[in-house]
């Protein structure tokens, strides 16, 4: 009986301690995500030659990955009649429920609500900035984009 006990008061004190773990394995997590995804976008605009955009939207705990690309638009009757430049979706990721963006930041410029957009130029550089992103027990990591390799590193 008093083994259970004394295995029932390890159990207790180490579960929360566990839990905390995973929550900081899963901001590690997400960090890795968000930066993998910056890069494969900073990659598409130089090697594809087209302008991409990652978006962040911080209500949604959503980004979204955006390729400038031109469509072509036919009449009723499929005769060509002209060419449209537009923003195609090509790839997203939503965040996990214990995690959010806390701010995004380019040129002193501090955004905390609603979008945030870094675009990737063919020419290899970017618009640049930084997105910090916190989960629910306030341990935070910060992302750094380049303005002029638009390369993305987390920030130490």
């Amino acid at each position: 009986m008093a083994v259970l006990v004394i295995v029932g008061l390890i159990a207790g004190l180490a579960l929360p301690r566990f839990f905390r773990t995973l929550t900081n394995v899963e901001l590690k997590v997400a960090t890795r995500e968000i930066v993998s995804l910056l890069t494969q976008s900073s990659d598409q605009a130089y090697f594809k030659k087209v302008r991409v955009k990652a978006s962040f939207d911080m209500d949604t705990k959503k980004i979204t990955v955006l390729k400038y690309q031109r469509k072509v638009r036919d009449n009723e009757n499929g005769s060509f009649v002209s060419f449209k430049m537009e923003w195609v979706k090509i790839d997203e990721l939503f965040l996990s429920q214990n995690i959010k963006i806390k701010k995004c930041e380019r040129n002193d410029r501090e955004v905390s609500d609603g979008l945030f957009e870094i675009v990737f130029s063919p020419a290899g550089s970017s618009s640049g900035g930084s997105i910090t992103i916190i989960n629910n027990r306030e341990k935070e990591f910060s992302i750094d984009v380049d303005f002029i390799t638009g390369t993305a590193k987390i920030r130490k």
